[in-house]
């Protein structure tokens, strides 16, 4: 009794001293760098500006790796708003994160105060003066990061990567941001696994035999690709080189094994579609447009919704106990000449959970677009009871489609869908499969069509349901760029590059190994690729829409040395604002013609032409961007050879900087040029001259005189430097 006495009264004074804090052998470790000595640390990288006089702070620790988060902020009410947030590791007393912020609200410039040279020259000596592992980095060249749009440059991004034996290791490294107009660092980012461990670089294949290995899993394939249309107007289908999968594989240096780097699939694109059926209406009513009529008459040549619904019914069974919640008939968003209904059915019960089918159909052919049928429950979940194996799933699913689609099944061609990159153990069991389906047309997949289905391996039922299909003219595959080019294409401008890297997270997890393991592999570094489809038949680049991609490689020209506008021609070539010509040249004596002069503002102003000419003049969507913008009104007619006036570029510069209203204010203009009386646009050449975007400034306006292109050149830069919101 004595004893439980006193087991009693050691637990009494235990819990008294968690509870005052009492006690330093009971006290929890705190962290080797104090808040104190993180602020110094802080303020000794990057002095505080007294603006931000408020400041507070914060611990905290992940993943056993604890860290000071530190904020400085201007007072609440203060006419310029800012902060600077500092992120200090609280065991080694490194500097992890830095950020810094003023209000922006200021009018800026398109082109920046400061260079990228600068402002690289910068990052360089901030990093190397906070950070000693600075020295085991090299700068990440990414001549694309800073694309010009047409509105202000406000920062440069630099990326230094960790190096180890000689080979770059993406994952570490440090990041660092420059303000392009104050020259001030406001962002840096450390990020460094001294516990890491690399290969050595011993025992490697060479690049020839990484290339081969490489190319027989990731080289472009040719296929079928529909670009976006523009408005309702279908664009022509075009015959590309895919590129999607070159970057997702790498070639491990060692063995020669190629390895997926992350997923990736064609997913053929449900086809959405909402509204409902119009009903004639009472001939009392107001008549109706020609346009209206005629939507009229098309929504009555459509199913109705029974109609609708009954087709889809023929194919996929929907319980009765299920009520229809929703049914919409609208165009898809995607083909949008086809008009389809959708259709959603749901059931809940509370205690079991629910289901839900959504679907859509063609309200034209009836034929079913899409379907999915998806089951939650309330309760736990209970181990799958597995029926199928894929095989007998991937028999249901051809067997769904020679049911239902046998002639279109016909030009398809079942193709592998990548596995997930996470996967599966024993003891999970899928629980469905997915089979892709792909359009062929003329021996050529058209990988945005066909049919993607997912089969529960549970049921045995079409648990997803997809198809895409249209009518289209397909161009031959004569004349295309041959497999051979276009690799070597690839590679000349992407090439494999040697460096380390962990492998992926789901490897890790799947192989119960916490720990980060690195190795030393060849492959292509996807900010290296200019896009993922090359045109087979010009092997221009084409971005995600279908549209050639500029060339951004600065255009030289042999007859600008030592020319006082070869300077502002090499920075608007910089910008893709003009580009190279056939004969390498730039003339710059020349006069430079209205369309010319247009096609440059409007790049100035950061306008891209997309798709493509059908019929016109060469500079046809530029003419119609201008008109859109009020740069070229209904009295402005473009003449296609004859040059530019002075006047007539002062009133379209003027234009494109927004200010027509102002310029067309009557009676309050005061031009600074002896010739103001033979001035027709007084407001648009006050505000032209008044801004300083005269190239050739004189003392006579010289209203009816021409601009040559290298004069035209330097107004852009001009115009470049204006400071706007």
């Amino acid at each position: 009794r004595g004893g439980m006495k006193l087991k009693r009264t050691i637990c009494i004074v235990l819990a008294v001293l968690l509870l005052t804090g009492a006690g330093p052998i009971l006290a929890a470790p705190g962290p080797k760098v104090s808040l104190e000595q993180a602020v110094k640390i802080a303020k000794g990288a990057f002095p505080v500006p007294e603006t931000l006089s408020e400041f507070e702070s914060n611990f905290s620790s992940y993943d056993n790796k604890p860290h000071w988060d530190l904020s400085w902020r201007t007072p609440a009410g203060s006419t310029v708003h800012g902060n600077l947030n500092v992120v200090v590791d609280a065991g080694s007393g490194d500097i992890l994160y830095l950020y810094r912020y003023e209000d922006g609200s200021r009018p800026k410039a398109a082109l920046p105060k400061y260079s990228r040279a600068e402002a690289e020259k910068l990052a360089r000596e901030f990093a190397a003066r906070i950070q000693p592992l600075y020295q085991e980095t090299e700068l990440v060249d990414s001549p694309a990061d800073e694309q010009f749009w047409g509105g202000p440059l406000t920062s440069y991004r630099f990326q230094f990567e960790r190096v180890v034996n000689g080979y770059p290791y993406a994952d570490d490294g440090i990041n660092v941001e420059v303000d392009a107009n104050s020259l001030e660092v406001t962002g840096y980012r450390f990020n460094w696994n001294r516990d890491l461990t690399f290969p050595l670089p011993d025992k490697l294949i060479n690049l020839e035999q990484a290339e081969e290995a490489f190319l027989q899993t990731g080289a472009p394939r040719l296929i079928y690709f529909r670009p976006s249309p523009e408005g309702n107007k279908e664009r022509p289908i075009r015959l590309v080189y895919d590129l999607g999968p070159t970057a997702s594989h790498m070639v491990d240096a060692k063995t020669g094994e190629v390895k997926p780097r992350w997923d990736y699939w064609y997913d053929p694109v449900g086809m959405g579609g909402m509204a409902q059926k119009e009903e004639a209406r009472d001939a009392a009513m107001p008549e109706l447009s020609p346009a209206e009529q005629a939507e009229v008459d098309e929504i009555a040549d459509l199913l109705t919704q029974a109609e609708a619904i009954a087709k889809l019914k023929n194919v996929f069974e929907i319980p009765t106990k299920m009520k229809l919640e929703r049914a919409h008939l609208t165009k898809s968003w995607e083909y949008t000449l086809q008009r389809q209904w959708s259709f959603s059915w749901n059931i809940t019960d509370k205690d079991k959970g629910g289901e839900s089918i959504n679907a859509s159909v063609d309200a034209r052919s009836g034929d079913v677009l899409q379907y999915n049928y998806y089951c939650w429950s309330t309760g736990d979940e209970k181990k799958p009871k597995i029926k199928y194996k894929k095989e007998q799933l991937q028999k249901l699913a051809a067997e769904f489609l020679v049911k239902y689609q046998p002639e279109r099944l016909e030009d398809c061609r079942l193709e592998e869908v990548e596995p997930p990159l996470i996967p599966l153990a024993e003891q999970e069991p899928q629980r469905s499969s997915i089979f892709n389906w792909v359009r062929y047309v003329n021996d050529i997949p058209f990988p945005q069509q066909g049919f993607r289905l997912e089969v529960s391996a549970e049921t045995g039922a079409i648990t997803s349901y997809n198809m895409i299909w249209s009518h289209h003219d397909f161009p031959t595959p004569n004349g295309v760029i041959a497999q051979a080019d276009v690799e070597q294409k690839l590679l000349a401008g992407s090439p494999l590059v040697l460096e380390y890297l962990s492998a992926p997270q789901w490897e890790r997890d799947y192989a119960g190994k916490p720990e980060i393991e690195t190795g030393l592999f060849y492959h292509i570094r996807p900010q290296n690729l200019p896009s993922q489809m090359i045109d087979a038949h010009s092997g221009a680049f084409l971005d995600g829409r279908g549209d050639p991609i500029p060339d951004r490689d600065q255009a030289l020209f042999t007859d600008l040395e030592d020319h006082p506008a070869a300077e502002a021609v090499a920075l608007l070539a910089a910008r893709n604002i003009v580009q190279g010509a056939p004969d390498g040249l730039f003339h710059p004596a020349e006069e430079i013609t209205q369309p010319a002069y247009l096609v440059m503002l409007l790049r100035t102003t950061g306008y891209q032409p997309r798709g493509e000419v059908e019929a016109g003049p060469w500079y046809r969507q530029y003419e119609e961007q201008a008109r859109r913008r009020g740069i070229l009104t209904e009295e402005d007619n473009i003449n296609p050879t004859a040059a530019i006036s002075r006047e007539q570029a002062a009133v379209w510069t003027v234009r494109a900087l927004d200010q027509e209203r102002v310029a067309s204010i009557a009676d309050i203009w005061d031009i600074p040029a002896n010739d103001a009386a033979a001035i027709g646009y007084p407001g648009h050449v006050a505000l032209y001259l008044g801004q300083n975007l005269d190239p050739d400034r004189q003392d006579n306006f010289r209203p009816q005189a021409t601009l040559t292109r290298a004069q035209a050149a330097q107004g852009m830069v001009l115009f470049l430097t204006q400071e706007r919101y």
